[in-house]
């Protein structure tokens, strides 16, 4: 059985070079994390994100057009290459959203 969203993916990079995406809906004007995955960049990020958003939606039992957007949230001071990665592939799916 699909499930239906009506919310968006946050693709996270934290100081420690984390890569986290969240699952996010809004109820009743309160953000909740219906699920999350954390995993440590090593420098494969180009290779390994789209992989690991398709495999985090399969598990969520969803598909890319079931989002409402996607969202970069990067910490300040993050690698340059890793940061221009998430917000690329953030644009990109968002365009492809619309």
């Amino acid at each position: 059985m699909k499930k239906e969203l009506n919310g968006k993916l946050i693709i996270k990079i934290s100081r420690e070079n984390d890569i986290i995406l969240e699952l996010i809906k809004s109820e009743d004007k309160k953000r909740v994390i219906l699920d999350s995955l954390q995993w440590e960049d090593q420098g494969d990020t180009s290779t390994e994100l789209l992989g690991q958003i398709d495999t985090f939606l399969q598990k969520n039992e969803l598909q890319i057009n079931d989002l409402e957007k996607v969202e970069a949230k990067i910490d300040e001071g993050q690698k340059y290459t890793l940061a221009r990665i998430v917000k690329i592939v953030t644009e990109t799916i968002n365009y492809c959203l619309r």
